[in-house]
């Protein structure tokens, strides 16, 4: 599953609109009530953040 958020300021002026906040929201479901999409979900995001978080500790 992949996830595309793009900003092409067609609205903003960039010198009146730095950054741009925004929310997601998603639902998703599997046919098989055993299976737990959530945590696998979470454990996957968890494990990027770790990773991103040991590059940045690695550029300073």
């Amino acid at each position: 599953m992949t996830l595309i958020v793009s900003c092409n300021r067609k609205w903003a002026n960039p010198d009146e609109i730095e950054m741009q906040r925004y929310a997601l929201v998603a639902s998703i479901s599997h046919s098989d009530p055993q299976v737990n999409l959530y945590n696998r979900m979470r454990l996957q995001i968890n494990q990027r953040s770790d990773r991103e978080q040991e590059r940045q500790r690695g550029r300073v």
